[in-house]
């Protein structure tokens, strides 16, 4: 509620991640499964502030697009925290290994990860990906991929678009089965 999302919003985005995630690892020559658990749980950080603002009754939304890039500084202004700090200390709670924690930590500014690079910019594009398919329409189109960080993963835009494309309709099957539940 306090990102001014419907109700479903991050467990969405946290699909289309993991989908992006499993892609972009397949292409790299990087476990799969590791990937998709990444891109699974990469907000896992904002449901816990979620909750302690509802907990605090604090019904203002954070900001009218959670998808851009600032929302990091404006969780540090407000809570001292980025949701990807909160995720990573929950990672660790959770004894995941250290290269998901870092990964986790540094997907908002990955080029600043020193243990696992690789894993934070891959997350950091499976997370463009996401924000193309989930953010409103009345949002505008999200920011173009970091060229260095495609550059490093050895994709093209054009590329990325494919993924997107494949999660996008992977998103919909999901959906399409949990419906029919």
């Amino acid at each position: 509620r306090c990102y001014g999302l419907a109700s479903g919003v991050i467990w969405r985005a946290s699909l289309v991640c993991a989908f992006a995630m499993e892609m972009l690892a397949e292409h790299t020559h990087r476990s799969q499964d590791t990937a998709y658990t990444l891109g699974l749980l990469h907000a896992v950080g904002m449901i816990v502030i979620s909750h302690e603002m509802e907990a605090e009754n604090l019904s203002r939304p954070l900001l009218g697009n959670p998808f851009e890039s600032g929302l990091g500084e404006r969780e540090r202004e407000r809570f001292g925290h980025d949701h990807a700090e909160i995720g990573a200390e929950l990672l660790k709670f959770w004894e995941f290994p250290e290269s998901m924690i870092e990964s986790v930590r540094f997907q908002l500014n990955p080029t600043h990860c020193k243990t696992t690079p690789k894993w934070a910019c891959l997350l950091a594009l499976a997370r463009w990906v996401r924000n193309r398919i989930c953010a409103e329409t009345s949002w505008g189109d999200p920011e173009p991929p970091d060229p260095f960080l495609l550059k490093l993963a050895a994709l093209d835009e054009e590329e990325l678009n494919q993924i997107s494309v494949v999660a996008e309709e992977r998103l919909d099957a999901a959906e399409s089965l949990a419906a029919g539940w």
